[in-house]
């Protein structure tokens, strides 16, 4: 079934009774609780057993998860709105653009560790930010999320999700070192 392989029906089914939640409590954060980390959660597992049960499903639902959790943060700077903060929209791009292309480098499979899981032989990615910044990815992200940070309207409505994204992204930046060291 295509919606099972691209999404995830239980995925699905989670999202939408954390919507439901927050829904009928009227307020969004059961929601952000409830979808903006789970992708920090099976990262930090899978990277612990060091074997996904299948690396297609790991990436289906890092993927997914990921994807709630940046549209989450979108949603937090427009419901949040109340004009420009140039800072903060200049380090966000720079930030998540960084990211970006630090994952177009590596390319689709390794951005979800299938070198780290063994799935892909070790190589040596030379081209920029690699080379130039250490960790870019993680660097960019956490510029990004510091960016949205930097929106203090964000930051009054919700004070605890930038700090927990970025102790995630530490989480994960902790185990792929320690894979290293290993």
């Amino acid at each position: 079934m295509w919606l099972e392989r691209r999404v995830g029906v239980a995925n699905l089914a989670y999202a939408f009774a954390a919507a439901a939640l927050s829904l009928g409590v009227g307020s969004p954060t059961p929601w952000l609780l409830a979808t903006s980390f789970v992708h920090y959660g099976l990262y930090v597992v899978t990277f612990h057993e060091r074997r996904p049960a299948s690396f297609a499903v790991f990436v289906r639902d890092a993927l997914f998860f990921q994807t709630l959790a940046m549209v989450s943060l979108i949603g937090c700077y427009v419901v949040a709105w109340t004009g420009a903060d140039g800072w903060s929209l200049i380090t966000i791009v720079l930030g998540f653009g960084l990211a970006t292309l630090a994952s177009a480098r590596l390319g689709w499979r390794r951005t979800y560790f299938a070198e780290e899981l063994g799935i892909l032989p070790p190589r040596r990615i030379r081209a920029f930010p690699y080379g130039t910044i250490p960790h870019p990815m993680i660097v960019g992200a956490v510029v990004g999320l510091l960016g949205v940070e930097l929106y203090e309207p964000v930051r009054a409505r919700w004070p605890w999700i930038i700090p927990m994204h970025v102790a995630g992204t530490r989480s994960i930046w902790r185990k792929r070192s320690s894979r290293r060291v290993a």
